[in-house]
């Protein structure tokens, strides 16, 4: 699938969470999303960022929860970072300015213990969410629905 190809299926497929996508699929239009549109716009317009990215959250979403569907897993994991975010920004909140001083108080502080496990999950689920979104799909259909590639497709990295 091609950049072009992939922004317009993206598109189509706004709302829908049933189905699986390519590796191709999600990471071109990932690139078209964050890379070719969010970083100019972010640089030009706050606004113009901010209403693209209100536009574009939820097929970045369904077109998550299709790439996980091609491996097997539910879309919700998808949702495994807002589990540590609340805790993380929440820390966050209540230390104010110390959040990211880091000092030797803050550290043993039990906020200080709260925001860096709360990190550290938060970025743990976003790497395991990376490696499945980066890891091949299961071969043939699935409870998710046929092999995007085809039924004969062959896997390069077996």
């Amino acid at each position: 699938m091609t950049l072009g190809q992939s922004i317009i299926t993206c598109f189509r497929k706004y709302f829908v969470f049933s189905g699986r996508a390519t590796r191709s699929e999600f990471w071109w239009f990932m690139l078209f999303r964050n890379v070719l549109i969010s970083v100019p716009l972010s640089l030009t317009s706050v606004i113009a960022s901010d209403t693209w990215n209100v536009v574009t959250v939820i097929p970045c979403l369904s077109a998550g929860a299709r790439r996980l569907h091609d491996m097997g897993r539910s879309g919700w994991w998808q949702a495994l970072p807002l589990v540590s975010l609340p805790v993380f920004a929440l820390s966050v909140w209540v230390l104010g300015d110390q959040a990211f001083a880091l000092s030797p108080d803050l550290v043993t502080s039990l906020h200080g213990i709260v925001l860096i496990a709360g990190g550290v999950v938060l970025g743990l689920t976003l790497v395991l969410l990376i490696y499945w979104w980066v890891t091949p799909g299961t071969q043939g259909s699935n409870r998710f629905g046929e092999d995007p590639r085809g039924a004969s497709a062959p896997n390069i990295f077996d």
